[in-house]
């Protein structure tokens, strides 16, 4: 199955590419491609390190796209890439995303053993464990947004971002990105008013031209960033560059009642990704307290109710780990 993956940048994360690059590199793919298109004028990207000098099928392309990267306009460079790729199986990717181990080799047995589809999201996960926008839906008459059971359905789904999805080439061929400032939707009010982040409004375009959408939990990504958590059906925010680990220098003394305390105060203060680390610590704490399961029943059913598959690290996801720990070994 032969890959093109189209990676956009703003610039600023140089090292976080050459980390997905490497990623991409020991899939073991045998003809792929990766072009990175928006501010790539300070990238420093060793080709014969991360095995990539030759063959001519196995290359890195680099598109300046400066505008557009420096005004945010990610369909623009999405567009870019995707016109400039070469296979008929487009990979969208962020620039702070990282393919796990078996991530291509899933890919392989989904195709095998699955029905056709246009376009497929697979599982994305964030450091701590969470899960992040992957099967996902979007002004869903059932489910409104929310992040899905992997074998959920829903006529309303949506591709998240550059979450590793992939979309075959007559997709594209179809349906290109608007980036129209009218669908960028930057509060809750343009949301209650039916607007569009440049993502749905592209897989919504997408479904109301027929083309099938469909999910691969078994081949997951990370969303490189561990300033993200799950909280019920949503993914959420730390503030200030909190990552999971800020809860670690809490008092380790508190008892379960100050600890229900603190976490609606950091709710009720606009801090519900940190009201929710704060809940999951103390369970860690004090395994199975009446109280500390009560209010994070009610924490994660306020948004859309607990995941059957969340997990949650105050240090770093096992598989997380695992991942980095694959990447350090020998390239050769």
């Amino acid at each position: 199955m032969d890959i093109s993956f189209v990676i956009i940048t703003g610039g600023a994360k140089p090292d976080h590419i050459k980390r997905l690059l490497l990623s991409i590199r020991k899939q073991n793919i045998e003809n792929f491609e990766s072009i990175i298109v928006g501010k790539v004028d300070n990238l420093s990207i060793d080709l014969f390190s991360l095995g990539l000098s030759a063959p001519q099928t196995n290359t890195i392309k680099t598109i300046e796209a400066n505008e557009a990267a420096k005004s945010g306009e990610l369909g623009v460079m999405r567009n870019i890439g995707c016109k400039n790729a070469i296979f008929d199986n487009i990979v969208i990717l962020d620039d702070d995303l990282l393919l796990t181990k078996d991530w291509y080799k899933n890919l392989l047995k989904f195709n095998k053993n699955s029905e056709d589809y246009d376009i497929l999201t697979c599982q994305i996960r964030v450091p701590d464990g969470g899960r992040y926008w992957d099967h996902a839906c979007y002004q869903s008459p059932k489910h409104g947004h929310i992040t899905l059971e992997a074998e959920q359905e829903d006529d309303h789904l949506y591709m998240s971002g550059g979450c590793s999805w992939l979309m075959k080439k007559h997709v594209f061929d179809k349906i290109q990105y608007d980036s129209s400032e009218i669908y960028n939707m930057s509060n809750l009010k343009d949301y209650s008013e039916g607007k569009h982040n440049e993502d749905t409004y592209f897989a919504k375009r997408c479904r109301d031209s027929g083309f099938k959408i469909r999910h691969n939990h078994n081949s997951v990504s990370f969303h490189d960033d561990p300033t993200y958590t799950n909280l019920g059906r949503f993914a959420r925010r730390r503030e200030n560059g909190r990552t999971q680990s800020w809860v670690k220098s809490m008092d380790l003394d508190f008892p379960p009642e100050v600890i229900v305390q603190f976490s609606a105060a950091l709710y009720n203060s606009g801090f519900p990704a940190e009201a929710a680390d704060t809940l999951r610590m103390g369970l860690e704490r004090h395994i199975k307290n009446p109280a500390l399961e009560d209010n994070w029943r009610k924490l994660s059913n306020a948004h859309g109710g607990e995941l059957s598959d969340a997990r949650w690290s105050m240090d770093q996801d096992p598989l997380f780990k695992e991942t980095l720990d694959w990447l350090k070994e020998n390239t050769e």
